[in-house]
């Protein structure tokens, strides 16, 4: 099996291990969670140094997410939400006791999205000194909430896809008023669905891929269709799956040990393109895998976060030995020996949906401390 230097950029917070990265609002600055429940940011000062500054201390948990929009902030673990607002350098917290993994960002709803697992999901509005939560109560339709995304909009709504485990996919059509909504499951034949992402493609902006926990990955061109489904299975045996992320038109997903590269995998689902049917396996022993904005990912192992761009990390698997010596610059680098495999793939037509209506508690506003 060939082993290849694959170059990334090295990510650290002093005496903390990294949870969780993601980009700020300017899409420019690092924001970091730690397992030690702190979150911080990372400032560009130029000529590549960085100032690492805390925004939020002591939370209950590790964090597992985050989401911004505005002066307001998102933070999640398995124990609680926290909301911070910045403004004028004046920072004031807000704490929720529901335990999450990971928030999404609605500015068109002016809303942060929290999936809270079998206990359904929040929809919270910040305001300029308080927050208004709307608990959304699934217990009753025994729908686990695994993950939610944001895939588009609709002339009535914005749609949002959620991994709802053992219940294939969510589809959710959120509006303002709360009105005329669109909330249905889409079973993918008892398949685990543990994660869920968009394809960025414009030609089909509606197009998602989920992931099972046995590594299989269900494709629709557009999640408000009930057309047949794609099912790729890769033919390289795996351990248990824990997440996916599609940048820059190649998909990597983690499993227990490894991590799997997709080299062309929109092309291939989009365009039915037959030169992207190879899959290479490369041995690691990353925590998660998180994307970077739209064309880079991260695995967190060691306690930091390795960034990787998409596009070099794929070209770098067909580099000749030559070529991958001289791989040269300013970031670390990590031996991985691959193997390589391959796709198959089958349509199937499961269009079974289960509508359901999701209990509203009353709304309850928080003031910002």
């Amino acid at each position: 099996m060939p082993i290849r230097r694959f170059r990334f950029q090295a990510h650290k917070v002093p005496n903390e291990s990294i949870s969780w990265i993601g980009l700020g609002a300017d899409t420019k600055t690092r924001l970091y969670g730690t397992f030690q429940r702190s979150f911080f940011r990372a400032l560009d000062k130029g000529r590549g140094k960085m100032h690492i500054e805390p925004i939020l201390r002591g939370a209950v948990d590790a964090i597992n997410g985050a989401a911004t929009m505005g002066p307001h902030m998102a933070m999640t673990s398995r124990s609680e939400i926290r909301l911070v607002r910045e403004e004028a350098r004046a920072v004031g917290n807000i704490t929720l006791p529901f335990g999450a993994h990971g928030v999404t960002s609605i500015p068109a709803l002016s809303t942060f999205l929290v999936a809270l697992g079998p206990h359904g999901l929040a929809r919270i509005v910040p305001h300029k000194k308080r927050i208004r939560v709307l608990l959304l109560d699934g217990t009753a339709q025994k729908i686990s909430f695994f993950k939610t995304i944001r895939v588009g909009a609709t002339t009535t709504g914005e749609i949002v896809v959620a991994a709802c485990r053992k219940e294939g996919l969510g589809l959710l059509v959120l509006t303002k008023d709360h009105r005329n909504e669109i909330h249905y499951t889409r079973p993918f034949g008892g398949l685990d669905i543990i994660d869920v992402c968009a394809l960025h493609d414009p030609s089909k902006p509606r197009a998602v891929v989920a992931l099972a926990s046995d590594g299989t990955l269900c494709f629709t061109s557009d999640i408000l269709s009930l057309g047949p489904v794609n099912v790729i299975t890769p033919s390289l045996a795996i351990q248990e799956a824990y997440g996916i992320v599609v940048q820059g038109g190649h998909g990597f997903i983690l499993t227990e040990d490894k991590l799997l590269c997709h080299p062309g995998l929109t092309n291939r689902l989009v365009r039915n393109d037959e030169r992207s049917r190879k899959t290479y396996l490369c041995s690691t022993d990353a925590s998660d895998l998180l994307p970077i904005g739209k064309n880079k990912f991260a695995l967190l192992e060691s306690g930091r976060a390795n960034e990787f761009l998409a596009e070099e990390f794929v070209k770098t698997i067909f580099m000749t030995d030559e070529e991958n010596d001289r791989l040269k610059g300013n970031s670390g680098y990590t031996d991985g020996q691959y193997e390589e495999g391959d796709m198959s793939e089958s349509k199937q037509s499961w269009e079974q949906v289960n509508q359901f209506d999701l209990q509203r508690a009353p709304a309850e506003e928080f003031d910002y401390a």
